[in-house]
């Protein structure tokens, strides 16, 4: 798994509005990347690009977050397309900032403030109190002599205008027939198709048959684990799903997973958790799969995302909530302190 936003800081940059900006399908592909779920990033690219015509990165900055929830996208991934948005208006902001001083405050301040400029204004103010004459005469002069160069530097001149006609060769200025120009844009758009049609079969090679795809929306075996157990079914929801039935983007992520739940530390402590209240492991596995393939809640961390509107969404547990954030609170707290242990740590004299 990649750590940091290095690899987003050397092949992603936005720009001011009006201005080239990164393609949001390479911003997604790469903030997958860098969360371990590169195969999730094709349907959320689709759902994005295709329906929301979200092409550029510059368009997230106006995306309402709540409706990418809605939608499906992962809460962990809604938090990473916030964080690169927020580092890159940042970015952006201290190199304006930088422009600035250096090609408009600089120049201006080192005219003002410049030893050789403040002698020579010294220098012409006493040749101008002692020889007013001789003073006007020497001005004029090299008014005369700045206008004179600039003409000259303004002429174009005959033997370099004779250099670069010899570099021109017959044809190379020239408009091309409509001909030309809609045969080139048709073989461009058939490269392109190709492309697109070899990238579309190797995707559908790598993909398992539909017989093999698991049913995430309850059934037999699901009823009957949740019967046993004395909790009524539940099944799995997709982020703002309010229905039995998660379609949509959630389900073709939870289908890019095979239907296998990824070992993290948020399943851990979610059994953990269900082993202490006195639940097992198939009573709280659809919130597992809420939490972590649907969401990519991987850390124990990432839990502090979660707000309460999304618990209530996710129909998770009261109980198991409580005891989510007090694990969370715990581990938050255990953080703080090792860093400011670490910190100080640097400080203390060795005594061994």
């Amino acid at each position: 798994r990649l750590s940091g936003s290095g690899l987003l800081q050397r092949k992603i940059y936005m720009t001011e509005p009006g201005q080239p900006t990164a393609d949001t399908a390479d911003v997604i592909h790469l903030l997958c990347l860098k969360l371990g779920h590169e195969d999730g990033s094709a349907p959320i690219i689709k759902k994005l690009v295709a329906q929301n015509w979200l092409q550029k990165a510059d368009d997230l900055r106006y995306a309402n977050f709540n409706r990418l929830e809605k939608w499906g996208v992962p809460l962990k991934l809604v938090h990473e397309i916030k964080n690169f948005i927020n580092d890159q208006e940042a970015e952006q902001t201290l190199a304006n900032m930088k422009a600035f001083y250096n090609y408009k405050m600089r120049p201006t301040l080192s005219g003002w403030f410049s030893p050789a400029a403040a002698l020579e204004q010294m220098l012409d103010g006493a040749n101008k109190r002692q020889n007013p004459r001789l003073w006007a005469a020497t001005v004029f002069q090299r008014f005369r002599r700045k206008k004179v160069a600039k003409r000259e530097k303004a002429t174009p001149s005959e033997a370099l205008d004779a250099l670069v006609q010899s570099w021109i060769e017959k044809g190379d200025n020239f408009k091309r027939s409509e001909e030309d120009i809609q045969a080139r844009r048709r073989k461009r758009a058939e490269e392109r198709l190709c492309d697109f049609v070899k990238m579309w079969r190797e995707r559908r090679a790598g993909m398992p048959p539909k017989s093999q795809y698991p049913v995430f929306s309850g059934g037999a075996n699901s009823s009957s684990a949740a019967g046993q157990s004395g909790a009524p079914s539940r099944k799995v929801l997709a982020v703002g799903s309010k229905s039995g039935t998660s379609g949509g983007l959630a389900a073709l992520i939870q289908r890019r997973d095979n239907g296998k739940l990824r070992e993290c530390p948020v399943a851990q402590l979610l059994s953990e958790i269900a082993e202490q209240i006195g639940r097992s492991d198939e009573d709280v596995a659809p919130h597992m799969r809420t939490l972590v393939t649907l969401n990519w809640l991987e850390e124990v961390a990432d839990l502090d995302l979660v707000e309460d509107r999304h618990w209530e969404e996710w129909e998770i547990p009261e109980k198991l909530v409580i005891e989510i954030k007090a694990a969370v609170r715990e581990h938050m707290d255990k953080q703080i302190e090792n860093s400011i242990m670490n910190y100080f740590s640097k400080w203390m004299p060795d005594t061994s």
